[in-house]
């Protein structure tokens, strides 16, 4: 099936908003633009055009609004969120870039006008309802658009036809899912905790604004990027599709989730306090002995579902008993689960793993393709980081082990923590008892990881050029499927 069914301006005085200016085009204008760019290194850059030449500042409050409009979709656009993300927009130039394009990515509609009703988005899917499908979901893998998106530009034009071999590959990488999926539910009670669900390659109908998005992975498009140009509104693309059965749970609001919200202590603009954190990682990472220590639990768990769903654990009412019970049997079970097959229960967002009245659902705890078997990964990657901390050389550690790290880090601190909190004697193992039992420098290991995230001050990253600049396109292997391989 393919999954299309057919069926405000910003004003001329408008201030330009804190992210415009670092990029322009050469254009014939009105000479007061020209006087708003001049500041800062921009003046310089305004020397070295031809005389008769002006710069336009792009991407204002009233842009930036309808630019993000055509991106999300009409119906997935909010107003009153975009002026909240708006007023919270800080930080340095590339910060607050990236955290504008995450917020487009968690609430980006990639189908066309009048075809599926958009439930909610994860960060890996959007959520659909398909009136051909009574009582289920379809989660339409953005994340596989986006990688299916930057291999195409190597073909002549974006929707060009896929090769059969490389669909071929796609549809393995389904079965594998299915395959994946049906070990993740023969641990957890048979009673609808793991929804039924199918993944398939499937064709997906694609807005061009969308997969511009997706290619450029920007909202604001860049000057120095030379990219093909997209001549159809609509393209069609394969993705992975994964067909679930609907949980009616998702309706109430009384529901607890068993979430970290996205709050990954690594990745806040504000580091961690080493103490905390290695109090934390030398407790839930490496399962050291020690009491449970409340205040890294609290610094972890702070502002996320999680804190929530920890609360209502301790309560001695009828409710709170029930949902203390559930939460210990998915800890006891989802810690046998990681252990023999080294995958990762997926608890960084809400939704994944919701609990209600004394029953838990988990429609979203199986990690994507890109984190197969992840705690391997993950543990690898922290050796390799505990070596060059040390000076004991090695191999370089690229991004996606890094992400991969964080992310096993996150969750397993999570169902580590909670199991300690509960009395649950069992633990999910990183590494084998005996080279966890070993100190580890924390610290180095957190510098490490935060090398990534955009830098405190990057104006050098930032200079405007006044000419294309070539790119290295991504491409993993002979498969765009996969943005890592386990």
């Amino acid at each position: 099936m393919t999954y299309c069914i057919t069926g405000a301006k910003g004003g001329a005085n408008e201030q330009p908003h804190p992210l415009a200016g670092q990029r322009g085009s050469t254009v014939q204008t009105a000479p007061e633009a020209t006087c708003r760019a001049r500041a800062g290194a921009e003046l310089t850059e305004l020397t070295g055009l031809p005389r008769r030449s002006f710069v336009k500042i792009e991407f204002t409050r009233g842009e930036l609004n309808k630019r993000l409009k055509a991106i999300l979709g009409p119906h997935a656009f909010d107003e009153t969120e975009f002026g909240e993300m708006m007023h919270d927009l800080k930080g340095t130039p590339a910060q607050r870039e990236r955290k504008l394009r995450l917020w487009a990515w968690k609430r980006l509609d990639p189908l066309p006008p009048n075809t599926l009703k958009m439930l909610g988005h994860g960060m890996d899917h959007a959520v659909y309802t398909d009136p051909d499908k009574p009582g289920k979901v379809v989660k339409i893998s953005v994340a596989s658009l986006s990688l299916l998106v930057k291999w195409s530009v190597l073909f002549p034009h974006i929707g060009a036809a896929m090769p059969k071999s490389i669909v071929a590959k796609g549809e393995a990488l389904a079965k594998s899912e299915n395959r994946r999926y049906a070990v993740l539910a023969s641990y957890f009670p048979a009673k609808g905790s793991v929804p039924t669900q199918t993944a398939e390659i499937a064709p997906v109908s694609v807005r061009r604004a969308v997969a511009e998005f997706l290619m450029h992975n920007d909202v604001l498009p860049n000057a120095q990027r030379i990219c093909p140009e997209i001549d159809r509104d609509v393209v069609e693309m394969p993705a992975l599709v994964r067909t679930q059965d609907l949980l009616p749970q998702f309706d109430k609001p009384s529901i607890l989730h068993f979430s970290l919200s996205m709050r990954y202590p690594e990745m806040l603009d504000k580091a961690p306090l080493p103490s905390l954190y290695a109090a934390g990682n030398d407790n839930w990472i490496l399962n050291h002995p020690s009491t449970f220590n409340e205040e890294a639990f609290q610094y972890f768990v702070e502002g996320t579902k999680l804190e929530e769903l920890y609360k209502a654990c301790l309560s001695d009412s009828p409710k709170g008993r029930a949902t203390r019970a559930a939460v210990e049997d998915f800890l006891t079970r989802g810690i046998d689960f990681m252990n023999d097959s080294r995958e990762i229960l997926d608890v960084g967002g809400d939704g994944n793993a919701i609990f209600d009245e004394g029953r838990y659902f988990l429609p979203d705890v199986l990690s994507t393709p890109d984190i197969e078997k992840g705690l391997d990964v993950a543990a690898q990657t922290l050796r390799r980081l505990h070596e060059l901390a040390s000076g004991q050389g090695g191999k370089p550690v690229g991004r996606r082990e890094i992400g991969t790290l964080i992310f096993a880090l996150n969750q397993i601190r999570a169902i580590n923590s909670m199991a300690q909190a509960l009395d649950i004697p069992k633990r999910v193992h990183l590494l084998p008892p005996e080279e966890a039992s070993r100190q580890i420098d924390w610290s180095g290991i957190l510098e490490a990881l935060r090398r990534f995230l955009p830098k405190d001050d990057d104006s050098s990253e930032n200079v405007r050029v006044l000419r294309p600049k070539p790119v290295l396109i991504p491409v993993f292997g002979d498969s765009p499927w996969r943005s890592r391989v386990a």
